[in-house]
């Protein structure tokens, strides 16, 4: 689950991080009473806030210019400003043609000048099985690029889950970004604890600051945060499920949530209803293979009941992209006939219309089929991966 700019800052703020004084507005009738409380400034940095990357580079889909980060240098730039983002839908280069809907906005103070900007994230290695502290001088930009152009400028420090973060990492991580004071060490210090805290205590899966900037008084702050967390923890944290912005998720992937199954929105034009994380990504894989990309991953799980299995059919059907079905299932305690079932009241009653390949296997998956053929005479059943790809091609070709 991930949260906005403002939510990221409030807890790193909570956790001894220190943040440049900012205000979250969520409508325009809160405009005025937001900047009342911040009080005048020289200047003013207004930035939507969206789950997607590279806002700044960003287009507003009514045309409005700028991107998602703009300064203003006074009251009233600021309250244009902001009035034309809520609301809005900004398009960049991670959200897709139709962008994603500005909830809100964040308006801080703009930290001028910069001595150095350093990026820094604590986050889990799951090659490694253990947390792992990324940290770099060269914040400010995309970690990515320069992971990609420079990793020897990245610096690497594993955290052992027992005894947690320790102080010889912290002067160790100092050093190596070419932190001598001792303000500029002691500022450090308390970002990576209160990062490493977050992390542990929340099931936070991603914590990052992108810049912790060294102000012209040689003090560090977060002019950047983002924290994601991991969805199987969330069950122990009511605080952080409260942040849940339902509105920048696909509606697909809501749905989906509130039925217990596991969806991702893909760009391809196979839809897949399988059942096991393993059988989903095979499915994928295999349909890479034949040149058919796959619309989703959709994951029933072991245990679906047929209500679930309805919904998730219906979701297959509520893209309009999609040129075929495919239904790769291995009964255990969710049997063929329910499968069957389920696809039958996602229907309900009206005849498919797209091509449908099924491949069903273990309980009741003989008895699942064939109320599938009696009901669907179009459906085409495959006895393999391979025999599956095939039939997928075939079907999307015509």
């Amino acid at each position: 689950m991930k949260v906005h700019e403002y939510q990221a800052k409030a807890l790193l703020s909570a956790y001894g991080v220190p943040v440049e004084r900012g205000v979250a507005i969520r409508s325009c009738e809160e405009i005025e009473a937001a900047l009342d409380r911040l009080g005048p400034m020289p200047r003013y940095i207004v930035k939507a806030q969206v789950h997607v990357g590279g806002r700044g580079l960003g287009r507003f889909r009514d045309g409005f210019e700028g991107g998602g980060v703009q300064l203003a240098s006074g009251r009233e730039e600021v309250i244009r400003l902001a009035s034309r983002m809520l609301g809005n839908r900004l398009i960049t280069k991670q959200s897709g043609p139709e962008g994603a809907p500005v909830t809100a906005v964040w308006v801080a103070e703009v930290v001028d000048p910069l001595l150095a900007q350093f990026y820094v994230s604590v986050l889990l290695d799951r090659k490694a099985q253990r947390p792992v502290i990324l940290t770099s001088r060269e914040g400010g930009g995309e970690i990515e690029d320069l992971a990609e152009k420079n990793p020897e400028k990245i610096f690497r420090e594993y955290v052992h889950p027992t005894f947690g973060l320790e102080e010889f990492q912290i002067r160790k991580l100092a050093f190596r970004l070419g932190l001598k004071d001792d303000a500029q060490r002691e500022d450090f210090s308390a970002t990576l604890k209160g990062m490493w805290r977050i992390l542990w205590e929340k099931d936070a899966s991603l914590v990052e600051i992108n810049p912790l900037a060294l102000t012209a008084v040689g003090r560090l702050m977060a002019i950047d945060g983002k924290i994601n967390f991991e969805d199987n923890g969330l069950f122990r944290h009511e605080d952080v499920v409260a942040l849940r912005d339902i509105a920048q998720e696909d509606p697909k992937e809501v749905r989906s949530s509130q039925f217990g199954l596991t969806y991702v929105a893909l760009d391809g034009t196979a839809a897949c209803l399988t059942n096991g994380a393993g059988m989903a990504m095979a499915t994928m894989d295999m349909l890479n293979s034949y040149g058919v990309r796959p619309a989703n991953f959709l994951d029933l799980g072991d245990n679906s009941p047929v209500e679930a299995i309805r919904e998730a059919f219906r979701i297959l059907l509520s893209d309009p992209h999609i040129e075929c079905l495919l239904v790769n299932i291995f009964g255990g305690a969710m049997r063929g006939t329910m499968v069957a079932e389920g696809i039958f009241g996602a229907l309900d009653g009206q005849k498919l219309t797209k091509p449908l390949v099924v491949r069903m296997e273990g309980a009741e998956a003989e008895e699942g089929r064939h109320m599938l053929r009696a009901a669907i005479p179009q459906a085409r059943f495959a006895e393999n991966l391979r025999s599956l790809g095939e039939m997928a091609r075939e079907a999307i070709k015509h």
